[in-house]
């Protein structure tokens, strides 16, 4: 995630309390980097992409 390759979904970070926070630095410091995923100028979020792959 550090690198940028993971996108937190954060609906289900209630079932991860041992790690929530981890994720959630993890993501913050590789958007904050643009790393991987966040490099792009406007990232379509995954559960936004496959919502539109269903219409």
């Amino acid at each position: 995630m550090k690198e940028g390759q993971a996108v937190v979904y954060q609906r289900y970070l209630d079932n991860c309390a041992a790690t929530k926070d981890q994720y959630l630095k993890a993501e913050a410091e590789a958007k904050r980097k643009k790393l991987g995923f966040w490099n792009q100028s406007n990232p379509t979020m995954p559960w936004e992409f496959r919502r539109s792959r269903r219409r």
